[in-house]
């Protein structure tokens, strides 16, 4: 296991707070921070996860969308299980933001779809976020082209930098970021595993958490099953809250995506509000576009895993998605640049009470709960209260046996003091197959009904893991 621990204190640092004078020259401030304290330990399984994604599933290219085929393009090939693995380690290292206290994914968690709970996050001491966090999801193969909510940026790469050096996110600028890293002993194989030398450049590390988000990737929903079932699984409720969200929701929502790559409509490629204000108080793509046909426009997401990433819009205003399909229905405000200015009643699509439950269970349908615990994507670091505890007898006393195993294994465990370990096997990209919490001193695991191959088997007591390769043949 690679168990790397390591101390961060940070005391005295400083941000440079800059404004323009009229000549052009920065005025810096320094601002001094108290003292942040983390403790952390990095825990990588010897196996490394694999994140690489050759193509779209079939059923996902052929699915039947109002504008075509379902797959369109993907960016998949620009992943690398080195460099996603270094990406998954910049994304969840607390390490490298101003005062110790928050990553990427303190505002974009796995188990929300990397989105918060919140309407506004917070980050460095305390500070709230402008919007809401963006879920991140399926960036590889949709809504690429615009990122952010007003689109102001088109390349991954960069973006993925924008939260390291905002002063209300993380804080830091990128001197001070690659200073931090050189500085902490387990980036430079990290970055020698992923671009062959143990340089730490910001090219590199754009490039090492694009390769993570891209690898991030959603086809294990109801609606998928779906899809390769004729919807064989699906309650009556969810059949006609499907045939309804086609009708008057899959035009900005088109299936297989449920989001727009781009702002750009068929109509002249002007863009359009939603309807949530009629006079937008955050002015959206229009506020970095200067045009008024941009004013209060902000990207379509994509809806899969909606069900997990509530607040709603980029302000967080709806908690509910009952709330989100009341606004649709009776609560659209009148704008210039709405979409809904064409019906003849722009306040909303007046859906009856049954609709509305209807189109909330279809949209129940999107979530993928495989999406929300793979362990690939999931926090590499061990921390609790600041300290990890480690016990080194959980190692000793753990043994797998038969393995290679073909209809079963034991799972051996000196456990006299009757602790309670959690079980869970996974795929090598990590999809979960079984979890159990046990208590005795010999757990039983059924393989009989897996197929030949190689799968991990993860066993936590506490805040201490370990990971074991398990053969099947």
């Amino acid at each position: 296991m690679k168990k790397i621990y390591l101390s961060f204190i940070a005391v005295f640092l400083l941000v440079g707070l800059t404004s323009m004078t009229p000549l052009g020259k920065k005025m810096i401030s320094a601002i001094n921070y108290s003292s942040a304290t983390t403790d952390q330990v990095l825990d990588l399984p010897d196996v490394m996860l694999d994140y690489e994604i050759a193509d779209l599933p079939d059923f996902i290219k052929n699915a039947p969308t109002p504008w075509g085929g379902g797959g369109g393009g993907n960016t998949f090939s620009l992943v690398s299980n080195e460099g996603a693995t270094l990406g998954r380690v910049l994304f969840y290292d607390k390490k490298l933001s101003l005062d110790g206290t928050v990553s990427c994914a303190s505002c974009h968690k796995q188990e929300l779809s990397f989105a918060d709970d919140v309407a506004f996050s917070e980050g460095i001491q305390e500070t709230k976020t402008t919007r809401n966090s963006l879920h991140i999801n399926d960036i590889a193969w949709q809504n690429s082209n615009e990122l952010f909510w007003d689109g102001r940026q088109s390349v991954l790469e960069e973006m993925v930098i924008q939260p390291i050096i905002d002063p209300n996110e993380l804080g830091l600028d990128i001197v001070e970021l690659i200073q931090i890293m050189e500085g902490t002993d387990y980036y430079a194989d990290l970055f020698t595993e992923a671009f062959g030398t143990p340089a730490i450049t910001e090219e590199r590390i754009g490039d090492a958490l694009a390769q993570f988000v891209r690898s991030y990737a959603s086809f294990d929903s109801k609606f998928d099953q779906g899809l390769q079932n004729g919807f064989a699984d699906f309650t009556a409720s969810e059949s006609e809250g499907m045939d309804l969200f086609e009708a008057q929701c899959g035009f900005c929502h088109a299936s297989p995506h449920f989001g727009a790559s781009t702002f750009s409509s068929m109509f002249a490629g002007q863009n359009f509000t939603n309807g949530l204000d009629s006079v937008a108080a955050d002015p959206g793509m229009g506020g970095w576009t200067n045009d008024p046909f941009f004013d209060g426009v902000f990207k379509t997401p994509t809806l899969r895993n909606i069900e997990v990433t509530g607040p709603y819009m980029h302000d967080g205003r709806f908690e509910t998605l009952e709330e989100v399909v009341d606004f649709y229905s009776e609560g659209l405000q009148p704008h210039p640049n709405s979409f809904f200015n064409w019906m003849s009643d722009p306040t909303g699509l007046q859906f009856s009470d049954e609709e509305k439950i209807n189109l909330v269970n279809f949209m129940k349908t999107l979530t993928d709960e495989n999406y929300l615990t793979n362990v690939k994507w999931s926090n590499p670091f061990i921390e609790e209260g600041g300290t990890a505890v480690q016990d080194p007898h959980l190692f000793e006393d753990v043994t797998v046996f038969p393995n290679p195993a073909a209809d079963f294994t034991y799972i051996n465990f000196n456990n006299s003091q009757g602790k309670t370990y959690d079980i869970r096997l996974s795929t090598m990209r990590g999809k979960q197959l079984q979890t159990a919490s046990f208590e005795g001193s010999q757990y039983v695991l059924n393989t009989s009904n897996l197929p030949v191959g190689i799968y991990m088997i993860q066993i936590r007591q506490g805040d201490t893991q370990r990971a074991i390769k398990l053969a099947i043949n």
